[in-house]
């Protein structure tokens, strides 16, 4: 897995350079390919620990909490 961090890029130069850099990866012989955001939070929950079974991980801390106060 490859991760890329961008700080003060435009978003039209993001786009630009994702391509760019699938380009040189699958010129090294690999099938890049993006990750949906459920398949990121899964995948970081795993190497993390926080979700053993790969269950789906809340978008915000205590989320679920609150949802359920509010439905009280």
């Amino acid at each position: 897995m490859f991760c890329i961090r961008f700080k003060r890029e435009k978003e039209e130069q993001i786009f630009e350079l994702v391509n760019r850099i699938g380009k040189i990866i699958s010129d090294h012989g690999f099938m890049p390919r993006r990750m949906k955001k459920s398949e990121l939070k899964r995948m970081l929950g795993l190497y993390f620990g926080a979700s053993m079974y790969g269950d789906e991980i809340t978008d915000f801390d205590g989320e679920k909490y609150l949802e359920e106060a509010e439905n009280v």
